[in-house]
């Protein structure tokens, strides 16, 4: 196995793993996130990948895991979806 392939295997398990969280509802840290997506321009950035080989990926793992359209806010670019519920707000007195 080359390093290409080596690292686009790596993107797909990261992305499962995490879609698989919030699909558990398990919380993730907006770093994690963050990393994912600056791991994925970087592989764009060294021509291991393109931009839009990445977001078919992330589009990909989404709809692997998730039964609800793909965001349209997160369509043709390298932006990971947020997928979690809503924090509880209550008003303080």
């Amino acid at each position: 196995m080359d390093n290409q392939t080596a690292f686009i295997e790596s993107i797909s398990a990261r992305l499962d793993d995490l879609f698989q969280s919030y699909n558990d509802n398990r919380p993730v840290p907006p770093a994690t996130v963050f990393r994912l997506e600056g791991y994925i321009a970087a592989g764009c950035e060294l021509a291991l990948l393109t931009e839009q080989d990445a977001w078919q990926m992330i589009k990909r793992s989404w709809d692997k895991t998730f039964d609800q359209p793909f965001p349209a806010c997160a369509s043709g670019k390298i932006s990971i979806p947020v997928n979690m519920p809503r924090a509880p707000v209550y008003l303080s007195t």
